[in-house]
């Protein structure tokens, strides 16, 4: 059978082979075979799986005509497999084992609804991410519900991609399994396989270098490697990383029982969308964001859910210095209401971006591999995606269009004011902290 070929390489067997889980993925560059890996995944579940039903999914229509079929019917062949095609109403394979037949349906993402009310013992969904992530939501929750038949343990639905920055397959496996974690459940039934392009030998000597030539830095990262990133532009935050910067710790454990811990908030004003970043400083003097307060109406709301939120508490804010300017529509300035409830730490101007942002990274982590910023990812969802995925403009300035930039933001004053870049002899940049 297909699991004692040769040929394989290393991770096109692990992904192949791999039953542990109830949902698997392969990540991986262009070239590094998931096509290949993705046929002969199906074909092995099929196998294990006599006299049920099973479907194999592309994006679309197309792909599935184009690439899917040709591919999946040529291994057949180079395996000496026995079956039968048909064409309509909907594109199918009878696959013939010693022990039984089974049914291989050939669909598409775009008609997943078409496997509405269908039992299937295995799926398999190839370039997932690259589908929009709406549709693939959708048609995710479709797919989980039809893995009703066939045999455990190899009832199993599996995927195979290249990245497409921070979609539906960084979600799916990492941050829901992050957050299990976070939250002390047990691991969610999934697995996650990386795989680069410079794992397959048999490329042609050209296709790397081309690769390299054709795409900048940020695209190899995904493209090449095989590694979630940032597609579009360089990551703002990337010196983020969830998994070494997040924590489980809550406002409770810095509680002594006898003191409660000040609360140190970084403000970003913007109507319908501000928002406050939430923090401990640790007795080491390190910033812990451990909640977020976001999409508040204007001021006066985040003032108010501060107070509900932590009416006990001594609270420092840290907000944007554009909320000194008057509005046309308010009596007092943002900082103004800010002061008359909490202590306000606010420069007589914004420092520089760029000096804001590398502030931001040098406390996730510096150049001398020290972490000293921390995040729940839990409590602070929509601050933790827009670090992962806020990238830069082509002018090289942060991206404002995706409504990624306010959490970051708010943050950022805080940690600029607590923590600023200063600038030693020689002018050697370094962190102060106050």
């Amino acid at each position: 059978m297909i699991i004692e070929e040769d040929g394989l390489l290393s991770h096109q067997e692990e992904f192949v082979n791999y039953f542990d889980k109830r949902y698997v993925a392969l990540v991986a560059g262009y070239g590094s075979g998931k096509t290949y890996a993705f046929c002969a995944k199906g074909i092995l579940l099929a196998s294990l799986n006599p006299g049920h039903r099973g479907a194999l999914l592309e994006p679309t229509n197309a792909m599935a005509a184009d690439v899917l079929i040709p591919d999946f019917t040529q291994m057949l062949e180079d395996l000496g497999i026995p079956y039968s095609y048909r064409q309509s109403p909907y594109p199918s394979f009878k696959l013939y084992f010693h022990d039984g037949v089974s049914e291989v349906l050939i669909r598409s993402a775009e008609n997943y609804k078409r496997l509405a009310g269908l039992n299937l013992a295995w799926w398999g969904v190839d370039e997932c991410d690259t589908i929009s992530h709406q549709l693939a939501k959708k048609m995710w929750r479709m797919l989980v519900s039809r893995l009703r038949d066939g045999k455990a343990p190899v009832k199993q639905g599996f995927t195979t991609s290249t990245p497409e920055g921070y979609s539906i397959l960084h979600e799916y496996f990492v941050v829901e399994q992050q957050d299990a974690a976070l939250n002390g459940k047990k691991p969610l039934d999934r697995h996650i396989i990386h795989a680069s392009t410079y794992d397959n030998p048999h490329l042609d000597e050209d296709f790397i270098p081309d690769l390299l030539e054709q795409y900048p830095g940020n695209l190899i990262i995904g493209y090449l490697l095989g590694k979630f990133t940032n597609l579009l532009t360089g990551n703002v935050y990337d010196s983020f990383n969830r998994e070494q910067n997040g924590t489980t710790l809550t406002i409770d454990d810095f509680d002594d029982g006898e003191w409660l811990s000040d609360i140190h908030i970084g403000v970003d004003f913007n109507v319908n969308k501000t928002c406050g970043i939430c923090h401990i400083i640790d007795d080491d003097g390190n910033p812990w964001a451990i909640n977020e307060i976001t999409g508040q109406k204007n001021t006066e709301a985040l003032i108010d859910s501060i107070i509900k939120e932590y009416p006990k508490r001594r609270i420092y804010v840290y907000p944007d210095a554009s909320g000194r300017s008057e509005h046309t529509n308010a009596s007092a300035t943002d900082i103004k209401l800010l002061s008359k409830h909490f202590q306000v730490k606010a420069p007589k101007k914004n420092p520089p971006v760029r000096d804001r942002v590398n502030c931001m990274n040098a406390m996730f982590k510096n150049g001398e591999g020290e972490v000293r910023y921390m995040v729940n990812t839990r409590l602070c969802p929509k601050y933790t995606t827009a670090l992962e995925t806020q990238g830069y403009t082509d002018q090289g300035k942060p991206d404002k269009a995706h409504d990624q930039d306010h959490p970051p933001d708010a943050s950022g004053y805080l940690i600029h004011n607590k923590f600023p870049i200063r600038r030693g002899r020689g002018g050697k940049i370094m962190l102060s902290n106050h």
